[in-house]
This record gives C-alpha cells, sequence and structure tokens, in this order.
C-alpha cells in the first residue's frame, strides 16, 4: 500500500505520535505543509515524513538542555 499524499491533523499526530496541537504548530511556523479544501486542513504527507526523518536519533542518557522539565528546575533553583 503506497504512503498518504495527505492526512487530517488528528490523523498526523497519530500517524508521527505527537498531539493535534503540535502538528498545527509546524505548520504554522512552516516545519510541515498544508492545504486547504473548503474548510478542511489537510497535512502534506511527504512533508510530515520528512520532518519525522530530520528528527535526531534517541540516544540513551544524552543531555537535553532544552528539556521542557530541565527548564523548569533551573528555573526553580535561580528563584530560590
Amino acid at each position: 500500500m503506497s504512503e498518504p499524499l495527505s492526512l487530517s491533523p488528528q490523523e498526523a499526530a497519530e500517524y508521527i505520535g505527537l498531539s493535534k496541537r503540535q502538528i498545527y504548530n509546524l505548520l504554522s511556523d512552516g516545519t510541515i505543509k498544508g492545504k486547504r479544501s473548503g474548510a478542511r486542513t489537510l497535512i502534506h504527507g511527504p512533508s510530515l515524513r520528512a520532518y519525522y526523518a530530520g528528527l535526531p536519533d534517541y540516544v540513551p542518557g544524552a543531555s537535553m538542555p532544552n528539556a521542557p522539565h530541565l527548564a523548569r528546575r533551573r528555573r526553580k533553583a535561580v528563584q530560590s
């Protein structure tokens, strides 16, 4: 079976394991492409796959300096 040309935002979110809000954020910043068909938003399948392919590989134990949970911890430490 061939890959779909387009997906709904919900389908795109499920396809790569993100939330629908994250899909809309990727659309708004131009990371992935979308089209409009009447009131429907269609996510361009190839651009979604290209985004996913460009994500870094998971490395166990690797430092993530911009991770939200670390940023919160640093803010609390600075405020104390």
